[in-house]
Formats: structure tokens, C-alpha cells, sequence
């Protein structure tokens, strides 16, 4: 069985070479940087997560990289699947693997879907907004 992802929320994430980005959120662009690409990708995922939880299910995100442009869908739970192009997903996907980032004050390792760090506290312990974290 397949879900359709909505397109609303409009989420978007530019991801240039030099590490930095902007992710836009119905229209309300966030400039973003990391230390890598992949803090980038988590701190993306991360923030995808909440703005799930705040609606209540998988939101769609369209990616742009400089060799790749591809759309996800970024559950509550902060699980990532690939959109088909019909824009659905598979309704019960065999595994649901979240990944891990480390907080961006204590470098704790933790779950994308943790929205306070489990070591010091800190909210958002993924978040790249603002520049390079």
C-alpha cells in the first residue's frame, strides 16, 4: 500500500559545495551551514521532523545539490523515505532506521528525532540554521 505526500508544506533545502544552503519553508527562507554535508542533510532531517510533528504526518522535501536534485518525505519520527514520482511512499516500509547526528554544543550522539539534547539540554541539538554549527 502507498501514502500520497501533500505538497504543503512547500519545503525546500539548496545545498551548495561550499557547505552552506537555504532551507525555505512556505516561503520563509533559513540560511544554513555545517561542517559537512552530512550535518547538513541530518540538520535538514531534523528540522523536517518538527515541522511533521506539527502537522501531524510525513511532509514532503525537495532537494537541490550540485550534482542531484531528488524529494523525500521526512516523517514525524524523523524516518526518510524516497518519493516515487508519483509522490507516494510505501504506507509500511519493512524497517524504519532514523539516523543520528552529534548536538551541536556537547557533541553528544543522538537521534534526529530528539528536539532537546540528551546530555546537556539544549534545544534543537541538530540545528545548522544561521551558518556553519
Amino acid at each position: 500500500m502507498e501514502d500520497l505526500v501533500p505538497r504543503f508544506p512547500v519545503i525546500t533545502v539548496l545545498i551548495r559545495e561550499n557547505l552552506t544552503g537555504e532551507l525555505t519553508v512556505n516561503g520563509t527562507s533559513h540560511p544554513i551551514g555545517a561542517e559537512s554535508v552530512e550535518r547538513l542533510r541530518s540538520g535538514v532531517i531534523a528540522r523536517c521532523s518538527r515541522v511533521a510533528r506539527e502537522i501531524g504526518r510525513a511532509v514532503r522535501l525537495t532537494v537541490e545539490e550540485p550534482e542531484e536534485h531528488y524529494e523525500l518525505a521526512i516523517h514525524p519520527d524523523a524516518f526518510v523515505q524516497v518519493l516515487s514520482p508519483a509522490a507516494t511512499i510505501d504506507a509500511e516500509p519493512a524497517e524504519r532506521l532514523v539516523g543520528t547526528s552529534t548536538c551541536r554544543i556537547c557533541g553528544l550522539e543522538q537521534s534526529l528525532r530528539n528536539n532537546f539534547c540528551i546530555g546537556c539540554g539544549c534545544e534543537s541539538p541538530h540545528d545548522i540554521e544561521g551558518g556553519r554549527s
